[in-house]
């Protein structure tokens, strides 16, 4: 709280991160389903508020692998939900997402998947933003790094379930668009998420009660970054709002 006092004698601020990108703790349970530092970090939004006042915003910085849930790697196939305690709170303004996604999987030369599918050059836009909501985090995924170097994609499936958003770090309407329920102990497959970076992005929270509300997606203040490598990940760095009506 130290900061907020700071932030208070200064006459005050428009917006307060509470602290960023603690997936460690974030995820760190101490039942099958009860996440101590996820209330923790509810009860310390809660007196930031208290701090601050109304009319400053406070959101948590989440890292892009986390805001969306919690998909524990000892091959139970758990899904929770797990931020939603936090996301829900009354005092919390924005979900705060640090993203960085893969638009493209480029290799040198022509003997790579992107080429042979159709895509004949890097630096084409709109092949850029249809990996938005495509491509690796939203179609497909890499099961390890032996399958990243041969380009061997896993289709994101969610089995007869059929949801598979819930594995889809790209897909944040959906995830917003759609209510939230945890799936202890049950069969299904999942991604792991471990070969992208970060950067920033936020929406506004949703209790994920119900689903009855519509959304709009805003992205702004978009940019391309194309780092220069014989396998070449263009990232983006964006910002995005869901109004609710």
């Amino acid at each position: 709280l130290h900061y907020a006092h700071l932030a208070a004698a200064a006459g005050g601020v428009d917006g307060f991160i509470l602290c960023s990108e603690l997936r460690g703790l974030t995820q760190s349970r101490d039942a099958a389903a009860s996440y101590p530092f996820v209330a923790a970090l509810a009860d310390l939004a809660a007196d930031v508020r208290a701090i601050l006042g109304p009319t400053t915003k406070l959101t948590y910085g989440a890292d892009w692998s986390e805001y969306f849930g919690h998909h524990p790697q000892d091959g139970s196939g758990d899904v929770f939900f797990h931020l939603d305690l936090l996301w829900a709170s009354s005092d919390i303004d924005a979900i705060g997402v640090d993203t960085y996604w893969p638009l493209a999987d480029w290799r040198d030369g022509r003997d790579h998947a992107d080429w042979q599918a159709g895509q004949l050059v890097l630096h084409d836009l709109r092949y850029l933003k249809s990996n938005l909501r495509g491509g690796e985090g939203y179609d497909w995924y890499y099961t390890s790094d032996e399958d990243r170097e041969i380009q061997l994609r896993t289709p994101i499936t969610d089995g007869e379930a059929g949801k598979p958003w819930v594995f889809r770090f790209k897909d944040i309407r959906t995830w917003w668009e759609n209510a939230h329920y945890d799936r202890p102990r049950q069969p299904h497959g999942f991604p792991n998420p471990s070969h992208s970076g970060l950067r920033k992005s936020a929406v506004r929270p949703s209790t994920r009660a119900r689903t009855n509300r519509t959304s709009s997606l805003i992205p702004r203040a978009t940019r391309v970054r194309v780092p220069t490598s014989p396998r070449v990940r263009a990232t983006i760095s964006f910002s995005v709002f869901i109004s609710r009506r």
